[in-house]
């Protein structure tokens, strides 16, 4: 099959699942065209020889206020279906990407079929706003399919945007492979004690992800246990961030580290995921913790009841609760036993549930389905 994939190209879950499918189809031997405005940082690390990127250029012009991206996007997609024959494009994001598609469909006036994945914040806070809600609910019925990453997120799909049937539910995947801690005894020396444990939080530092929560937490358990904290990420909340660390004198206990491409190694000889957010459809960095054997700490919402088995995997209490999450940190941080029985009920979750091959199947049959409909 021609798959278009339509996606953001930044740290965001969105983007990062949206890529590891492409590669995942293209080394199944589908020619993937990949569609963003900039190489996906993913995709930098394996690029298989038949996926090819189109990059989205802005459109600068004085009388407009930004840059027109959808506009600009529109034209792209519609350019690479009339080019390269595309039977499916595949937008993961539902704004802009399924208006855009939606849009370029009708401009070539192509039999190419449209498959919208929903992620979680375009369907929980986008699907709300009513100045974008009407336009979003409107590209998402012209679709042909749509999917989202869990049963909640689904349920909330079919209501914020008034659909007829509920979005076929398809899991994230990851392809994380856990590295030895004993391996990692070197890189963990430059962020940490022997004798200290490691709590990470991995997102793009938006309001919806609480990373003030994960400060909070990590100063209670730091003042019960010697530890450190890992802040994986940038976003626009990262300057009230380093605010709050300053505040609570904690400089010498947190390493901002950025965008990295390597994130798995860092999850490997961490401890402790810490993700408080106040929306999650199915969140794929948690994912990727449990990947490498890491309990997770959370917020009950959404997809994280899906993803995460209380007190088998992870623990999860409601949103904004500090000092449960840091009770149930020090729980398991204080008992070796327990920390273990959760690191490999991890493990074995993943390797059931969200492995590519069980995952990807999914999709080409959905791609198969819709392809055979009228």
């Amino acid at each position: 099959m021609k798959i278009g994939i339509v996606c953001y190209p930044s740290y965001g879950g969105s983007g990062g699942f949206a890529t590891s499918l492409a590669q995942e189809l293209a080394n199944r031997n589908h020619e993937i065209h990949l569609i963003s405005y900039e190489i996906p940082f993913k995709l930098s690390q394996n690029w298989p020889e038949n996926i090819t990127f189109h990059k989205v250029d802005a459109i600068e012009y004085p009388l407009f206020k930004d840059s027109q991206y959808t506009i600009a996007l529109t034209n792209k997609i519609a350019e690479v279906i009339r080019e390269e024959k595309l039977d499916i494009v595949h937008a993961h994001y539902a704004i802009p990407h399924a208006v855009s598609v939606s849009m370029a469909r009708k401009m070539v006036r192509k039999k190419v079929k449209v498959i919208t994945t929903l992620h979680g914040t375009d369907t929980t806070i986008m699907g709300k706003d009513q100045n974008l809600n009407q336009t979003a609910e409107f590209a998402l019925k012209e679709c042909d399919a749509l999917t989202a990453v869990s049963d909640s997120l689904a349920k909330e799909a079919k209501k914020n945007y008034n659909l007829k049937t509920q979005p076929h539910i398809i899991y994230n995947f990851v392809t994380t492979q856990k590295t030895s801690r004993s391996k990692l005894r070197s890189l963990k020396n430059i962020f940490a004690e022997t004798d200290e444990k490691i709590l990470i939080h991995v997102s793009n530092f938006r309001p919806v992800k609480r990373v003030q929560d994960v400060i909070k937490i990590f100063k209670n358990v730091s003042n019960v246990i010697p530890s450190k904290l890992l802040l994986v990420g940038d976003g626009p909340d990262m300057p009230k961030i380093k605010r709050i660390v300053k505040k609570y004198k904690l400089e010498s206990k947190v390493h901002f580290l950025g965008f990295q491409l390597d994130v798995a190694k860092l999850l490997s000889m961490s401890d402790i995921f810490l993700l408080p957010s106040q929306k999650e459809g199915f969140n794929l960095s948690a994912l990727e913790a449990l990947s490498c054997g890491v309990p997770v700490i959370g917020s009950n919402t959404l997809g994280m009841s899906e993803m995460i088995t209380d007190n088998k995997t992870g623990i999860l209490s409601k949103i904004g609760n500090v000092d449960q999450m840091s009770k149930n940190a020090i729980d398991i941080l204080s008992d070796k036993n327990k920390w273990l029985s959760m690191s490999i009920n991890g493990l074995n979750a993943v390797k059931k549930k969200y492995r590519p091959d069980i995952i990807v199947p999914q999709y080409i049959e959905l791609y198969k389905k819709v392809l055979k409909s009228k």
